[in-house]
Order: C-alpha cells, then sequence, then structure tokens
C-alpha cells in the first residue's frame, strides 16, 4: 500500500501542475471606453503605459498565484486507492512570456506546498525551484479556451522526471481583466491515463493568476 500511496502522490503532484502547466485556455473579458483622450482609458494607444493591445496575452506576465486541488484514484489489477490534494504557489518570483507565433517560454524561482490526503494518512510537503526555465506551445481555441503543450511550471517528485506527463496538452481557459494587465487561468479538467497497467483518474481544478509586466 505504501507504494501505491506514493505512486499517487506523484500523479496527484504531476496532473496539477501540468495543469498549471496548464493553463492556458482562451476566455477573454474585454471592457473598453470609447474615449481617446481620457488618460486613464486602458485602450488608449497614446498612453505609453498601456499594452499595444491589451485584449493580447502576448507579453511577459509575472506569477502572483497558483492554487490547485485534485481528487484522484489509482487502480492495479483489483485494487483502488484514492486521494485528494491541495496544492499553493509561494515565494513566486516566476515568469511566463507568450510571443505571437503561439509559443511561451518561462523563468525564474518558486516554491510548491502540496497536502495529499489518502485513507491511510494526510502529508504535506513543499519542494523549492530555481533557475527554472522551459518553453512550449499554445493556442486559443475558441473563446475562453486554449490548449497548451509544455508545462507553466516544471516538477520533479523525488528526482522523477515529469516532463513525458507534462508535454500532454492541457485545456484551460483564461480570463483578461479589463486594463489587460491581470491575466487569470483557470483549469476544470478530468483525465484518465493508463501508464503501464495503472489506470490513474484525477480530477482538477486549478486557478492561477498572472499581471503583465
Amino acid at each position: 500500500m505504501k507504494k501505491l500511496s506514493f505512486l499517487l502522490v506523484i500523479f496527484i503532484s504531476l496532473t496539477a501542475f501540468t495543469c498549471e502547466n496548464e493553463a492556458l485556455d482562451d476566455g477573454v473579458e474585454e471592457a473598453i471606453v470609447e474615449n481617446p483622450t481620457n488618460p486613464n482609458n486602458p485602450t488608449n494607444p497614446s498612453d505609453p503605459s498601456n499594452p499595444s493591445d491589451p485584449t493580447s496575452i502576448v507579453g511577459t506576465w509575472s506569477a502572483v498565484s497558483l492554487d490547485a486541488g485534485t481528487e484522484s484514484s489509482v487502480t492495479v489489477g483489483d485494487l483502488t486507492t484514492s486521494a485528494t490534494s491541495v496544492i499553493t504557489g509561494e515565494n513566486l518570483d516566476y515568469t511566463v512570456t507568450f510571443t505571437d507565433n503561439e509559443t511561451f517560454s518561462t523563468q525564474g524561482n518558486y516554491d510548491i506546498t502540496y497536502t495529499v490526503t489518502t485513507p491511510d494518512e494526510t502529508a504535506t510537503s513543499t519542494q523549492n525551484y530555481t533557475n527554472v526555465s522551459g518553453t512550449g506551445t499554445y493556442e486559443i481555441t475558441g473563446a475562453n479556451m486554449m490548449t497548451v503543450g509544455g508545462a507553466f511550471y516544471d516538477l520533479q517528485v523525488d528526482g522523477l522526471d515529469t516532463s513525458a506527463i507534462a508535454d500532454m496538452p492541457q485545456e484551460l481557459q483564461y480570463t483578461l481583466s479589463a486594463d489587460g494587465q491581470t491575466l487569470t487561468f483557470v483549469q476544470d479538467q478530468q483525465e484518465v491515463q493508463d501508464v503501464e497497467g495503472i489506470v490513474v483518474s484525477t480530477t482538477v481544478t486549478s486557478t492561477s493568476v498572472f499581471t503583465r509586466q
């Protein structure tokens, strides 16, 4: 049971953070004030502090918060166990940069704290990530929706390389604030993965917030 519980922790954490790598679902909320003489108008092109297009995610964004929760089950043969987890990002000194050719890059440092509850126990752990960098792709697939290939946040569990799972396409929802300065990604997704006969079913809800640099 300990091996199974450990495996469950790995996949819960993986799925949650990939989510958060998650994250490029494309929901855009706009509020446009049609008054070009108003210096507080976020769409006024004469104001140098405004982005060229406040409805675009292209540019560099600083991480503000990362919160996620998962409900997972692992089935090996006739044996099934389940768990829930709560994941929080802390000490975020981290950026994500989106380009206009549908690629993104990440850079910086952050800590991840996750609490996993299984039928046998509850465990809390914090992992530190420094000098993280990565790249990926994104595609806006519809109103408020985006598909991301790659991870916004890297994750390793006891040295396990999670890149293969992190590179799986993820669907996310995003919104932009009215002034184009705050970008929020939301994921509510269920996935079933079969890895060498181990079936992992995970429901993920996550929210990550970024501000434009």
